[in-house]
């Protein structure tokens, strides 16, 4: 299963399957939470196809061929665009001179 940090496109390969998840663990937004450092009453979760994910269908999304699951905070739908903006600001990181210009 691979996770995916919706916010910065962050992705975390596992070894689990939402079947394992919804077998072993308290809950799936508890385990995403483990996974993303998001609060786990933040999450909102999504399949490849966008299905979302809640543990009431999480027994029957577990056959699914694709199990990327792409996390977004909720957080931010509370903020102003200006302060969530900034936030999410990545800057690009240094790439070496190129001889010759």
């Amino acid at each position: 299963m691979l996770v995916v940090r919706a916010d910065d496109g962050e992705s975390y390969e596992s070894n689990l399957t939402l079947l394992d998840v919804e077998q072993t663990r308290p809950s799936l937004k508890a385990y995403l939470s483990e996974v993303t450092g998001f609060d786990a009453n933040a999450i909102l979760c999504f399949l490849s196809d966008g299905t979302q994910l809640r543990n009431e269908n999480l027994r029957e999304l577990a056959g699914v061929e694709d199990q990327t699951i792409y996390v977004f905070n909720r957080e931010y739908l509370d903020l102003p665009v200006d302060q969530i903006l900034a936030d999410l600001v990545v800057e690009p990181q240094l790439q070496p001179e190129v001889d010759g210009m």
